[in-house]
């Protein structure tokens, strides 16, 4: 499965987000498999919210930190990753 990337910006985030899942149903019949990496667990909360509305996709991991963040993504192999790109020690 290739790795999606995406920006998803502080304003229009719920848009980016519909963009990106939608680019996303198109090339996959199975669930699409979601890991959140944030320091901020609000933003974590928020992203995860969003998910929710779609049936065909599955948060599989939400880290706190980008080390954990790496073990997930070697570990689980996701389809989907939505990275904070600032965060502490690991950027």
């Amino acid at each position: 499965m290739d790795l999606v990337s995406v920006i998803v910006t502080t304003r229009n985030r719920e848009k980016d987000l519909l963009r990106c899942i939608g680019s996303i149903m198109i090339s996959s019949y199975k669930a699409i498999e979601v890991i959140i990496i944030d320091d901020e667990k609000l933003a974590r909360e928020i992203i995860s919210s969003y998910l929710k509305k779609f049936d065909n996709v599955e948060l599989i991991a939400e880290c706190s930190d980008g080390f954990e963040g790496i073990k997930q993504i070697n570990e689980l192999k996701p389809d989907l990753i939505f990275l904070d790109i600032q965060m502490p020690k690991l950027t």
